[in-house]
Protein backbone atom coordinates (compact mmCIF):
# COMPACT_ATOMS: atom_id res chain seq x y z
CA UNK A 1 0.00 0.00 0.00
CA UNK A 2 1.56 3.49 -1.05
CA UNK A 3 2.88 5.23 2.36
CA UNK A 4 2.54 2.42 4.30
CA UNK A 5 5.37 2.21 6.36
CA UNK A 6 6.08 -1.45 8.74
CA UNK A 7 6.19 0.45 11.95
CA UNK A 8 2.47 1.11 12.34
CA UNK A 9 1.48 -2.30 10.92
CA UNK A 10 1.19 -2.91 15.22
CA UNK A 11 -0.72 -0.14 15.59
CA UNK A 12 -3.56 -0.93 12.56
CA UNK A 13 -3.77 -3.97 13.93
CA UNK A 14 -5.18 -3.34 16.85
CA UNK A 15 -7.40 -0.58 15.63
CA UNK A 16 -8.45 -3.39 13.53
CA UNK A 17 -8.80 -6.07 16.16
CA UNK A 18 -10.65 -3.22 18.27
CA UNK A 19 -13.21 -2.33 15.73
CA UNK A 20 -14.18 -6.22 15.84
CA UNK A 21 -14.13 -7.16 19.42
CA UNK A 22 -15.99 -3.72 19.32
CA UNK A 23 -19.27 -5.22 18.05
CA UNK A 24 -18.98 -8.29 20.15
CA UNK A 25 -19.29 -6.22 23.08
CA UNK A 26 -22.33 -4.41 21.91
CA UNK A 27 -23.70 -8.03 20.90
CA UNK A 28 -23.97 -8.40 24.62
CA UNK A 29 -24.91 -5.20 25.67
CA UNK A 30 -27.93 -5.94 22.91
CA UNK A 31 -28.80 -8.73 25.33
CA UNK A 32 -29.02 -7.20 28.91
CA UNK A 33 -30.66 -4.12 27.44
CA UNK A 34 -33.55 -6.46 25.79
CA UNK A 35 -33.59 -8.52 29.14
CA UNK A 36 -33.73 -4.88 30.98
CA UNK A 37 -37.05 -3.52 28.96
CA UNK A 38 -38.43 -7.16 28.83
CA UNK A 39 -38.93 -6.85 32.58
CA UNK A 40 -39.44 -3.06 32.59
CA UNK A 41 -41.86 -2.84 30.23
CA UNK A 42 -44.54 -4.57 31.09
CA UNK A 43 -44.45 -2.84 34.49
CA UNK A 44 -44.46 0.68 33.48
CA UNK A 45 -47.32 -0.30 30.68
CA UNK A 46 -49.86 -1.62 33.91
CA UNK A 47 -48.47 0.77 36.45
CA UNK A 48 -47.13 4.17 35.03
CA UNK A 49 -45.25 5.50 38.17
CA UNK A 50 -42.25 7.72 37.80
CA UNK A 51 -39.77 4.84 38.86
CA UNK A 52 -41.08 2.76 35.99
CA UNK A 53 -41.05 5.45 33.74
CA UNK A 54 -37.50 6.66 34.61
CA UNK A 55 -35.97 3.01 34.27
CA UNK A 56 -37.10 2.51 31.19
CA UNK A 57 -35.75 6.02 30.01
CA UNK A 58 -32.61 5.18 31.43
CA UNK A 59 -31.73 2.12 29.78
CA UNK A 60 -33.03 3.49 26.62
CA UNK A 61 -30.79 6.53 26.71
CA UNK A 62 -27.79 4.35 27.60
CA UNK A 63 -28.46 1.92 24.90
CA UNK A 64 -28.84 4.80 22.46
CA UNK A 65 -25.39 6.37 23.65
CA UNK A 66 -23.98 3.22 23.28
CA UNK A 67 -25.48 2.35 19.63
CA UNK A 68 -23.68 6.17 18.47
CA UNK A 69 -20.55 5.10 19.91
CA UNK A 70 -21.00 1.92 18.38
CA UNK A 71 -21.56 3.65 14.69
CA UNK A 72 -19.08 6.46 15.18
CA UNK A 73 -16.67 3.50 15.44
CA UNK A 74 -17.47 1.60 13.08
CA UNK A 75 -17.66 5.04 10.50
CA UNK A 76 -14.04 5.57 11.46
CA UNK A 77 -13.04 1.88 10.77
CA UNK A 78 -14.70 2.02 7.37
CA UNK A 79 -13.21 5.35 6.25
CA UNK A 80 -9.90 4.34 7.63
CA UNK A 81 -9.19 0.90 6.28
CA UNK A 82 -11.70 1.37 3.14
CA UNK A 83 -11.79 4.72 1.56
CA UNK A 84 -8.45 6.12 2.79
CA UNK A 85 -6.58 3.13 2.44
CA UNK A 86 -4.23 4.68 0.48
CA UNK A 87 -3.80 7.90 2.71
CA UNK A 88 -0.13 8.93 3.13
CA UNK A 89 1.81 7.50 5.95
CA UNK A 90 -1.32 4.38 6.26
CA UNK A 91 -5.07 4.64 7.47
CA UNK A 92 -3.35 5.17 11.35
CA UNK A 93 -2.09 8.53 9.79
CA UNK A 94 -5.49 9.18 8.07
CA UNK A 95 -7.00 8.80 11.70
CA UNK A 96 -4.75 10.88 13.47
CA UNK A 97 -5.29 13.85 11.02
CA UNK A 98 -9.34 13.25 11.88
CA UNK A 99 -9.94 13.65 15.20
CA UNK A 100 -11.38 17.03 15.11
CA UNK A 101 -14.15 15.28 12.71
CA UNK A 102 -17.90 15.44 13.31
CA UNK A 103 -18.17 11.83 13.70
CA UNK A 104 -15.16 11.06 15.93
CA UNK A 105 -16.21 13.94 17.97
CA UNK A 106 -19.51 12.39 18.36
CA UNK A 107 -18.50 9.12 19.26
CA UNK A 108 -16.13 11.03 22.00
CA UNK A 109 -19.31 13.06 23.32
CA UNK A 110 -21.61 9.25 23.72
CA UNK A 111 -19.14 8.19 25.78
CA UNK A 112 -18.64 10.94 27.89
CA UNK A 113 -22.35 10.66 28.76
CA UNK A 114 -22.46 7.14 29.13
CA UNK A 115 -19.70 7.47 32.05
CA UNK A 116 -22.05 10.61 33.29
CA UNK A 117 -25.47 8.68 32.99
CA UNK A 118 -23.64 5.50 35.13
CA UNK A 119 -22.48 6.92 37.44
CA UNK A 120 -25.16 9.48 37.95
CA UNK A 121 -27.16 6.38 38.50
CA UNK A 122 -24.91 4.88 41.23
CA UNK A 123 -24.85 8.60 43.24
CA UNK A 124 -28.97 8.41 43.31
CA UNK A 125 -28.76 4.39 44.47
CA UNK A 126 -26.50 5.86 47.05
CA UNK A 127 -28.64 8.99 48.11
CA UNK A 128 -31.75 6.36 48.41
CA UNK A 129 -30.13 3.81 50.21
CA UNK A 130 -28.19 6.10 52.49
CA UNK A 131 -31.64 8.19 53.34
CA UNK A 132 -30.70 11.24 51.82
CA UNK A 133 -28.09 11.78 53.80
CA UNK A 134 -26.28 14.87 52.29
CA UNK A 135 -22.85 14.35 54.32
CA UNK A 136 -22.64 10.86 53.13
CA UNK A 137 -23.40 11.82 49.53
CA UNK A 138 -20.37 15.18 50.02
CA UNK A 139 -17.36 14.13 48.18
CA UNK A 140 -19.19 11.80 45.65
CA UNK A 141 -21.01 14.63 44.94
CA UNK A 142 -17.48 16.92 44.50
CA UNK A 143 -15.97 13.81 42.19
CA UNK A 144 -19.11 13.67 40.17
CA UNK A 145 -19.29 17.43 39.24
CA UNK A 146 -15.52 17.34 39.23
CA UNK A 147 -15.52 14.92 36.45
CA UNK A 148 -18.33 16.38 34.79
CA UNK A 149 -16.69 19.80 34.50
CA UNK A 150 -13.12 18.01 33.49
CA UNK A 151 -15.33 16.04 30.27
CA UNK A 152 -15.63 19.98 29.02
CA UNK A 153 -11.88 20.62 28.28
CA UNK A 154 -11.30 17.10 27.55
CA UNK A 155 -13.84 17.17 24.86
CA UNK A 156 -12.41 20.90 23.22
CA UNK A 157 -9.04 19.47 23.50
CA UNK A 158 -9.88 16.23 21.43
CA UNK A 159 -12.20 18.28 18.87
CA UNK A 160 -8.98 20.39 17.99
CA UNK A 161 -7.80 20.19 14.38
CA UNK A 162 -4.81 17.92 14.27
CA UNK A 163 -5.11 17.32 17.96
CA UNK A 164 -5.00 13.48 19.04
CA UNK A 165 -5.09 11.29 21.91
CA UNK A 166 -1.73 11.28 22.35
CA UNK A 167 -1.02 15.01 22.28
CA UNK A 168 0.86 16.68 24.99
CA UNK A 169 -2.04 18.55 26.80
CA UNK A 170 -4.29 15.44 25.94
CA UNK A 171 -2.57 12.89 27.98
CA UNK A 172 -3.03 14.03 31.13
CA UNK A 173 -6.10 15.73 30.62
CA UNK A 174 -7.65 11.95 29.85
CA UNK A 175 -6.40 10.22 32.72
CA UNK A 176 -7.28 12.59 34.95
CA UNK A 177 -10.68 12.36 33.70
CA UNK A 178 -10.61 8.81 33.38
CA UNK A 179 -8.52 8.31 36.99
CA UNK A 180 -11.72 10.63 38.15
CA UNK A 181 -14.34 8.74 37.02
CA UNK A 182 -13.14 5.08 37.89
CA UNK A 183 -12.69 6.81 41.21
CA UNK A 184 -15.94 7.70 41.62
CA UNK A 185 -17.43 4.29 40.63
CA UNK A 186 -15.12 2.53 43.14
CA UNK A 187 -16.43 4.76 46.09
CA UNK A 188 -20.19 4.61 45.53
CA UNK A 189 -19.84 0.91 45.24
CA UNK A 190 -18.54 0.86 48.59
CA UNK A 191 -20.43 3.00 50.11
CA UNK A 192 -23.77 0.70 48.42
CA UNK A 193 -21.55 -2.13 49.33
CA UNK A 194 -20.87 -0.77 53.19
CA UNK A 195 -24.58 0.51 53.96
CA UNK A 196 -25.76 -3.45 52.92
CA UNK A 197 -22.94 -4.74 55.31
CA UNK A 198 -24.18 -3.07 58.07
CA UNK A 199 -27.89 -4.04 57.30
CA UNK A 200 -27.10 -7.49 56.60
CA UNK A 201 -25.67 -7.15 60.72
CA UNK A 202 -28.81 -5.75 61.67
CA UNK A 203 -30.75 -8.20 60.78
CA UNK A 204 -28.55 -10.86 62.17
CA UNK A 205 -28.28 -9.39 65.16
CA UNK A 206 -31.71 -8.87 65.54
CA UNK A 207 -34.45 -11.18 63.99
CA UNK A 208 -31.52 -14.15 62.79
CA UNK A 209 -29.02 -14.74 60.24
CA UNK A 210 -31.00 -16.61 57.90
CA UNK A 211 -32.62 -12.73 57.21
CA UNK A 212 -29.41 -11.23 56.47
CA UNK A 213 -29.49 -13.22 53.19
CA UNK A 214 -31.03 -10.60 51.36
CA UNK A 215 -28.63 -8.06 51.64
CA UNK A 216 -25.83 -10.33 51.10
CA UNK A 217 -26.73 -11.39 48.03
CA UNK A 218 -27.53 -7.98 47.00
CA UNK A 219 -24.04 -6.78 47.72
CA UNK A 220 -22.71 -9.06 46.02
CA UNK A 221 -24.95 -8.33 42.92
CA UNK A 222 -23.33 -4.93 43.09
CA UNK A 223 -19.47 -6.25 43.32
CA UNK A 224 -20.21 -8.21 40.48
CA UNK A 225 -21.48 -5.53 38.44
CA UNK A 226 -18.48 -3.37 39.30
CA UNK A 227 -15.91 -5.81 38.38
CA UNK A 228 -16.31 -5.34 34.95
CA UNK A 229 -16.67 -1.86 34.86
CA UNK A 230 -13.58 -1.75 36.87
CA UNK A 231 -11.00 -3.78 35.33
CA UNK A 232 -11.68 -2.47 32.24
CA UNK A 233 -11.31 0.92 33.30
CA UNK A 234 -7.99 0.19 34.92
CA UNK A 235 -6.72 -2.28 32.02
CA UNK A 236 -7.44 0.86 29.61
CA UNK A 237 -5.82 3.41 31.91
CA UNK A 238 -2.35 1.36 32.20
CA UNK A 239 -2.32 0.90 28.19
CA UNK A 240 -2.90 4.53 27.66
CA UNK A 241 -0.51 5.67 30.45
CA UNK A 242 2.31 3.14 28.82
CA UNK A 243 1.22 4.14 25.06
CA UNK A 244 0.16 0.92 24.64
CA UNK A 245 -1.32 -0.98 21.02
CA UNK A 246 -3.77 -2.44 23.58
CA UNK A 247 -5.51 0.86 24.34
CA UNK A 248 -7.28 0.38 21.34
CA UNK A 249 -8.64 -3.03 21.49
CA UNK A 250 -9.93 -2.29 25.22
CA UNK A 251 -11.08 1.49 24.80
CA UNK A 252 -14.44 0.21 22.49
CA UNK A 253 -15.07 -2.39 25.27
CA UNK A 254 -14.99 0.16 27.78
CA UNK A 255 -17.66 2.24 26.16
CA UNK A 256 -19.84 -0.69 25.96
CA UNK A 257 -19.26 -1.85 29.54
CA UNK A 258 -19.69 1.97 30.84
CA UNK A 259 -23.64 1.60 29.75
CA UNK A 260 -23.92 -1.91 30.26
CA UNK A 261 -22.81 -1.71 34.57
CA UNK A 262 -25.82 0.54 35.60
CA UNK A 263 -28.05 -1.71 32.97
CA UNK A 264 -27.05 -4.64 35.11
CA UNK A 265 -28.12 -3.10 37.85
CA UNK A 266 -31.53 -1.84 36.66
CA UNK A 267 -32.05 -5.26 35.39
CA UNK A 268 -32.04 -6.63 39.09
CA UNK A 269 -33.99 -3.78 40.42
CA UNK A 270 -36.69 -4.79 37.85
CA UNK A 271 -36.50 -8.81 38.42
CA UNK A 272 -37.14 -7.61 42.74
CA UNK A 273 -33.77 -8.11 43.90
CA UNK A 274 -32.76 -4.92 44.76
CA UNK A 275 -33.03 -2.77 47.44
CA UNK A 276 -34.59 0.71 46.68
CA UNK A 277 -35.06 2.85 50.26
CA UNK A 278 -34.50 0.86 53.48
CA UNK A 279 -34.23 2.29 56.43
CA UNK A 280 -31.41 0.53 58.73
CA UNK A 281 -33.57 0.03 61.39
CA UNK A 282 -36.16 -2.15 59.28
CA UNK A 283 -33.81 -5.67 59.53
CA UNK A 284 -36.42 -7.41 57.28
CA UNK A 285 -36.43 -7.31 53.34
CA UNK A 286 -37.53 -3.71 51.63
CA UNK A 287 -41.18 -4.74 50.41
CA UNK A 288 -43.47 -7.80 51.79
CA UNK A 289 -46.90 -8.16 50.91
CA UNK A 290 -49.36 -10.50 50.24
CA UNK A 291 -50.63 -11.38 46.40
CA UNK A 292 -54.12 -12.94 48.12
CA UNK A 293 -55.83 -13.18 51.38
CA UNK A 294 -54.42 -15.42 54.05
CA UNK A 295 -57.09 -17.93 55.22
CA UNK A 296 -55.54 -19.65 58.91
CA UNK A 297 -57.34 -22.35 60.99
CA UNK A 298 -57.63 -21.94 64.65
CA UNK A 299 -58.70 -25.13 66.66
CA UNK A 300 -59.76 -23.91 70.53
CA UNK A 301 -60.25 -26.05 73.13
CA UNK A 302 -63.28 -24.33 75.32
CA UNK A 303 -65.05 -26.90 78.03
CA UNK A 304 -67.93 -24.89 79.32
CA UNK A 305 -69.43 -23.24 76.29
CA UNK A 306 -73.11 -23.99 75.02
CA UNK A 307 -73.60 -23.22 71.19
CA UNK A 308 -77.45 -23.94 69.45
CA UNK A 309 -78.59 -25.46 72.61
CA UNK A 310 -76.34 -28.34 72.82
CA UNK A 311 -73.52 -28.75 75.42
CA UNK A 312 -70.42 -29.21 74.51
CA UNK A 313 -68.67 -31.76 75.57
CA UNK A 314 -64.78 -30.65 76.78
CA UNK A 315 -62.71 -32.55 74.00
CA UNK A 316 -64.87 -30.72 71.14
CA UNK A 317 -62.63 -28.57 68.85
CA UNK A 318 -64.50 -24.78 67.94
CA UNK A 319 -63.03 -23.82 64.07
CA UNK A 320 -61.98 -20.03 64.22
CA UNK A 321 -61.73 -18.52 60.87
CA UNK A 322 -59.43 -15.79 60.78
CA UNK A 323 -58.58 -13.88 57.31
CA UNK A 324 -55.43 -11.15 56.94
Amino acid sequence: MPGDSQGSLPLETSQFVGAIVAAVAYGLHIAVFWRCVYYILPQATRRRTYANVGLLAYVVATFSFGTVALACYARLAQLMFVDHRTYTGGPSAWLSSQTGDAVSVLGTVSFMLCVLLANGLLLWRTYMLWESRISVLALPLLLYLADTGLAIPTLLQLARPHSDLWAHITVPLILLYFSLAISLTALLHLFLVGRLMYMSYRATSTIGKEHAVTYISIYTMIIESAVPYTVTSLVFIACYARNSNAQNIVLPILSQVTCINPELLILRVARGRAVSSVKASEPGPSTIRFRRPVSMTVALSVPHSTTSGRPIHPEDPVVTTIST
